[in-house]
């Protein structure tokens, strides 16, 4: 199946400009406005529309997955790892568990804000096996990684002018030896 989405891509590509895709899940109400042959407007976020490079009046397609698809489009598109940040709060590892469950099956972006039981975090960095994605799914295998922003520390050093001024231990020596004994 790979190999059959690659060839359909690089043929598209030699007729047509295409920019990279992206799958998330519309619910049914959202379909039964797309009519087959009528136009539709679709709308995204400024900040999809802006990590995707998609400016407004871009001609889009939209295309449904058959139900008996849905499995390995699924694992086609999940993340494998999700970095996560969040910062001025304490996350115990059972909010942490907590956290993941509630976003399972959901799609994220690189920068999209998460909240869930007053936990406020923002996802960063997300990854499909060797290369990092704009986008993805959280599954049951996905691996999420909590940063906190607020374990950050900051080394200051305070130097004194004595520690600047440099004296040579052989100087002084050497001025002892030019003093005549009294």
């Amino acid at each position: 199946k790979d190999g059959i989405a690659v060839d359909i891509l690089e043929s598209l590509q030699e007729t047509h400009f295409v920019r990279i895709s992206f799958v998330m899940p519309v619910s049914d109400e959202g379909l039964k406005s797309i009519k087959s042959s009528a136009r539709t407007k679709v709308s995204l976020l400024r900040r999809v529309a802006d990590l995707y490079q998609i400016t407004g009046f871009d001609t889009v397609t939209v295309t449904q997955v058959p139900r008996r698809d849905t499995p390995f489009v699924q694992q086609q598109i999940s993340a494998d790892f999700v970095t996560i940040t969040f910062k001025d709060q304490f996350v115990s590892r059972g909010d942490m568990f907590y956290f993941q469950r509630s976003f399972l099956n959901s799609w994220v972006y690189e920068g999209k804000r998460l909240s869930f039981n007053g936990i406020r975090t923002n996802t960063k960095v997300i990854r499909h096996g060797d290369h990092a994605i704009r986008s993805g799914i959280i599954s049951e295998d996905t691996k999420l990684t909590f940063r906190s922003r607020s374990a950050r520390i900051i080394w200051l050093v305070q130097m004194s002018s004595e520690m600047w001024d440099f004296a040579s231990p052989y100087k002084a020596v050497g001025n002892q030896k030019n003093k005549e004994p009294s």
